[in-house]
């Protein structure tokens, strides 16, 4: 069975809408807790609505001064309770990162590569936003070179035996969780100008 381009078309505009109607409908729950006066629980909620861990200050940033849906509650809510909110909703988020690294059979590895980034385990779900390159020598790896949005760094196998896992099981991690590969480019041959 063929998929036309109309059909494609029309089954992103669907899947679009719903993620669209599933975050609205997200905002009123929060909102309802927030008139309920659960400020724990609307934290946790908007903690829970939350995919990627880089974009959450902006979504609560969002939530709490620029939608409609909540911003007006937080206009009129005092100091501390913002302050709560945010408090809580971190705290919840970094709960929930580290119940992910606990759950993954990667620990290790992530423990190593976040180590490598200078920071704690990276969540499963970070490792997306990596680009890698793997430096060999003698025909083994030798060094595995990693970038993120910010920050570029890398993990030799030294290091890595260091940190308790292999060269080859932090590349087979990158792999698994959605790394993205960068591979040599092709040397370009350049002529030389010519000049008269």
């Amino acid at each position: 069975m063929k998929i036309t381009k109309q059909q494609l078309r029309q089954i992103i505009r669907e899947s679009v809408l719903l993620e669209a109607s599933d975050f609205s409908a997200g905002l009123q729950q929060v909102r309802a807790l927030l008139d309920a006066g659960d400020i724990q629980g609307a934290a946790e909620l908007v903690a829970d609505m939350n995919e990627d861990p880089h974009r959450f200050g902006g979504e609560l940033e969002a939530i709490m001064f620029e939608l409609p849906a909540t911003a007006d509650f937080f206009e009129a809510a005092p100091d501390e309770v913002l302050r709560r909110f945010e408090d809580l909703a971190y705290a919840r988020l970094g709960a929930k990162a580290t119940q992910a690294v606990a759950d993954s059979s990667h620990k290790g590895e992530l423990a190593a590569i976040g180590k490598a980034f200078a920071s704690g385990p990276l969540q499963p779900a970070e490792i997306k936003r990596i680009v890698y390159r793997v430096g060999t020598r003698r025909g083994q790896p030798a060094i595995v070179h990693m970038e993120d949005d910010s920050l570029a760094t890398n993990i030799t196998a030294d290091e890595a035996q260091r940190r308790g896992t292999t060269l080859a099981k932090v590349i087979a991690t990158l792999d698994s969780l959605g790394a993205k590969k960068r591979t040599r480019r092709r040397a370009i041959k350049r002529s030389l100008p010519y000049y008269d």
